[in-house]
């Protein structure tokens, strides 16, 4: 079995010691999970493999592409019949946001929800969710939240649509109506 490795101070080279390797089928695998930053690139990357045996001094090497994939979600809000960017103009009463919720992103997200600020940005005290009809979206899928409240004067709020994929990595976007 291996023990942990050891860690090269940029934190990109693994180094695995052992003292011998069973004669007969000298098969050891070695498996590790590895976090890429959200802010990384999306574009392919090569890891590379070498192991070397001290008595003969020789070495053989290998190579993997891996390509990262970064979850995304879109979050489309209207008011009432209002196109998407345009003002919904209506007496005092009740209003009914429309929001269309899409996973734009290589990977299923779960815990999928929107909370809408209410008009009032930095007051979470009167924030509100949406309903939904489900809390999963597959790749490419979308879905629409509503939630109705009545609204007396001219109103700007903000809605956060949020998600997170099975490995634990979050995703949001958020846009407005007025």
């Amino acid at each position: 079995s291996a023990d942990e490795p050891t860690v090269s101070p940029d934190g990109r080279t693994l180094t695995w010691e052992f003292a011998a390797l069973a004669t007969g089928d000298p098969s050891l695998t070695i498996m590790y999970d590895v976090r890429i930053d959200a802010n990384a690139t999306t574009a392919t990357q090569v890891n590379e493999a070498e192991i070397c045996i001290s008595e003969l001094q020789a070495c053989a090497d290998d190579t993997e592409d891996v390509t990262p994939q970064r979850p995304a979600i879109s979050i489309v809000k209207t008011a009432g019949d209002a196109a998407n960017g345009a003002v919904f103009s209506t007496t005092a009463g009740p209003v009914t946001y429309t929001y269309v919720v899409t996973n734009t992103g290589p990977l299923p997200l779960v815990t999928v929800t929107v909370t809408d600020d209410n008009g009032t940005p930095g007051s979470a005290g009167d924030d509100f969710a949406a309903t939904c009809p489900k809390t999963t979206l597959a790749v490419a899928e979308s879905m629409t939240c509503t939630f109705t409240r009545p609204v007396t004067v001219d109103t700007v709020n903000v809605a956060v649509a949020r998600g997170v994929t099975a490995g634990g990595n979050p995703v949001q976007d958020d846009d407005d109506a007025a």
